[in-house]
């Protein structure tokens, strides 16, 4: 299993102090979150730090709020795999539709897509869909019973839809958290189509999603043993809000290395050596 960190989970930081603060903590590599103030130019500047850090963006997460010029998700879609290509970034995950009518265009379009490693991915770049979490909101407002806003939120249906369309899965365990099922029995479901894991705990206290990993109800110890023991060796990409590494007294970056820390503790070293470098950027 190869660790990285995900750059939504530290903000208010320049791109080259995030690879410095990540490649102190541990990680071997970053996973990428397009957000609205991505340019044109950010791709030569992360590209120039990963050649000066030897830290990679092993994969790419498509955005999920607009970014001008990005046009719609569809688009969005094909722009980030464009990205992660030029990056040589291995994979790339994108959410599903919510239940909106301004989301029918691109729901149309997944199912109309027969293989998106062929037609999407173009054989290169893993294209992933990620599971989604329930939430106690309706239409803006919190309520006190857990609701299913995005399409695919049955496992069974996701599964379907993975192996028809030649689909990959990144597996969120947050997400899978705020359902109450069991971690374990839903990657045994998803093993064969998991690309990348999104690692972060959750607390059903106040229904917290994306905690640290030592704090919630999810037992991610137990889980990576039997992640590692399936042989799995994708991406875990540490995807933890922001809030809780800026909130810890000794800072992002003493809290980053106390995440990585306990990661390798949960299934024993990180054997880098028997990995092949990263690839260049194309």
């Amino acid at each position: 299993m190869e660790l990285i960190l995900s750059t939504g989970s530290i903000r208010g930081v320049e791109a080259s102090s995030l690879f410095t603060i990540a490649q102190a903590a541990g990680f071997e590599g970053l996973e990428y979150v397009v957000t609205p103030a991505h340019t044109a130019a950010h791709v030569n500047e992360l590209k120039a730090i990963a050649a000066r850090t030897g830290l990679h963006i092993r994969s790419v997460h498509a955005p999920y709020m607009p970014v001008p010029g990005w046009g719609d998700q569809i688009q969005a879609l094909k722009l980030t795999v464009e990205l992660a290509d030029h990056l040589g970034a291995r994979s790339v995950t994108f959410h599903p539709p919510q239940r909106v009518i301004q989301d029918v265009d691109f729901a149309r379009w997944i199912v109309a897509t027969s293989d998106f490693q062929r037609d999407v991915g173009n054989s290169r770049v893993a294209v992933s869909m990620e599971n989604m979490p329930k939430v106690r909101s309706w239409r803006g407002f919190r309520v006190p019973f857990a609701t299913s806003p995005f399409r695919y939120q049955n496992r069974d249906e996701l599964w379907e839809l993975l192996e028809r369309h030649n689909l990959f899965m990144t597996f969120d365990t947050t997400h899978f958290g705020t359902t109450g099922e069991s971690l374990g029995g839903c990657f045994a479901q998803f093993r064969e189509r998991v690309r990348t894991i999104h690692l972060s705990n959750f607390r059903s206290r106040d229904f917290e999603e994306h905690t640290p990993l030592h704090d919630g109800d999810l037992d991610l110890g137990g889980f990576l043993r039997r992640v590692k023991s399936t042989g799995y060796d994708g991406l875990v990409t540490l995807e933890v809000r922001p809030q809780s590494f800026e909130q810890d007294p000794a800072g992002p970056g003493e809290a980053l290395r106390r995440s990585v820390e306990w990661f390798r503790k949960a299934v024993g070293p990180l054997h880098r050596e028997a990995r092949s470098q990263a690839p260049p950027a194309r």
